[in-house]
C-alpha cells in the first residue's frame, strides 16, 4: 500500500509539472468592427422599419440626425425623418412622431406621404400636423420667398456693378470713283469684296505676265528687221514662232478683257460710303498726376479717364 501511494503521488507530481510546462494557448483574434457609412445605416434603418422592427429602426436612424446630421443630401435627411416619424407613430409615440413630421415640413412645406405606400393613419397624422403648423409654414414660405427675392436683387446688383460698359463705335468710310477705276482688284478691295479682288488681281497679273513673256521671247529669238519691216522666222522654227505669237495675243486679249471687266464691276457695285460698327469697351477710370517744372513755376497736373 505504501508503494502504491508513493507511485500515485509521483504520477500526480509529473502531471502537474507537465501541465505547467505546456506552452500557453494563443487567444482567438477579435474580429475587426466594420464602420458603416451613413447611407448604409439609412438603408439598415429602412429595412428594420419594413420588417416591423420599429425600435431597431429608431435606434439605427436617430444617430444619423441627432445631435448633428451625418447624411450628405437633403433627400436622405427627409427620408430619415420620414422613417423615424412612422416608426415613432407605430409605437404610439406621437410626440416624437410629430417632432419628426415638423422637421420634414420645415425642410419641405409641401411634403406629403404616399397614401399607397404609407399607412392611412400615418397620412392622416401628417395632415393633422400640417394643419397645426399651417401658420408657421406660411411664415416659412413667405420668408423663403423674401430671401430668394433678396438674393436675386443682390445678384443683379453685383452683375450691374461688375458689368463692363460697352460702346458702339461707328466708322464712316468715304469711297472714291478714282479708286474704282484702278485695275488689279483695287475697286473690289474698296467695295469690301476681298475674294473677288484677289481673283482679279491674280488673273490680270497672270495674263499680263504670259503676254509679256511671249513678246520678250519673240523679240529675243526673232529680232525685228527694220529694213524688211518684219520679223524673220526660219522655216524649221515657224511653228514655235506662231505658238509664241498666239500666246502673246491670246494672253494680251485676256489681260485687257479681265482688266475692263474688273473696272466695270467695281463701278457697278460702287457705294459712296460704308458705315462700320464695332463694340468698344468703356475706358477704365483712372487718375494720374504729373509734376510741372519750368522757369519760375512748379506744381502738379491732374489727368485721367472718366
Amino acid at each position: 500500500m505504501m508503494k502504491r501511494a508513493t507511485l500515485l503521488a509521483f504520477f500526480s507530481v509529473q502531471a502537474i509539472g507537465s501541465a505547467s510546462a505546456a506552452p500557453p494557448v494563443a487567444a482567438a483574434p477579435i474580429a475587426a468592427t466594420v464602420q458603416k457609412t451613413p447611407e448604409a445605416l439609412l438603408a439598415d434603418g429602412k429595412l428594420a422599419y419594413e420588417r416591423g422592427n420599429y425600435a431597431l429602426a429608431v435606434h439605427t436612424l436617430s444617430p444619423l440626425l441627432y445631435p448633428s446630421i451625418a447624411l450628405t443630401s437633403e433627400e436622405a435627411v427627409v427620408e430619415a425623418h420620414r422613417l423615424l416619424a412612422l416608426s415613432h407613430l407605430l409605437q404610439k409615440q406621437e410626440a416624437e412622431a410629430e417632432e419628426e413630421a415638423t422637421s420634414i415640413l420645415t425642410l419641405r412645406p409641401s411634403f406629403q406621404l404616399d397614401p399607397i405606400v404609407d399607412p392611412p393613419m400615418a397620412v392622416a397624422f401628417f395632415d393633422g400636423v400640417r394643419k397645426k403648423q399651417e401658420s408657421r409654414l406660411r411664415e416659412l414660405r413667405a420668408r423663403e420667398a423674401k430671401e430668394q427675392e433678396a438674393r436675386a436683387i443682390e445678384e443683379a446688383r453685383i452683375r450691374h456693378a461688375t458689368a463692363e460698359r460697352v460702346y458702339i463705335e461707328k466708322t464712316v468710310q468715304k469711297h472714291s470713283r478714282l479708286l474704282a477705276t484702278i485695275p488689279f482688284g483695287v475697286g473690289q478691295f474698296q467695295n469690301g469684296q476681298n475674294t473677288k479682288a484677289a481673283l482679279f488681281l491674280s488673273s490680270e497679273l497672270l495674263f499680263g505676265a504670259l503676254s509679256l513673256s511671249a513678246y520678250v521671247a519673240l523679240d529675243q529669238k526673232y529680232p525685228y528687221d527694220p529694213s524688211a519691216n518684219r520679223r524673220y522666222f526660219p522655216a524649221p522654227q515657224k511653228g514655235t514662232a506662231q505658238a509664241l505669237i498666239g500666246l502673246q495675243l491670246g494672253a494680251g486679249i485676256a489681260f485687257w478683257a479681265t482688266l475692263l471687266w474688273g473696272i466695270i464691276d467695281a463701278h457697278v457695285l460702287y457705294k459712296p460710303q460704308v458705315t462700320k460698327t464695332r463694340e468698344v469697351a468703356a475706358p477704365k477710370h483712372s487718375v494720374s498726376l504729373a509734376p510741372i517744372v519750368g522757369p519760375g513755376q512748379g506744381g502738379l497736373s491732374v489727368g485721367g479717364t472718366f
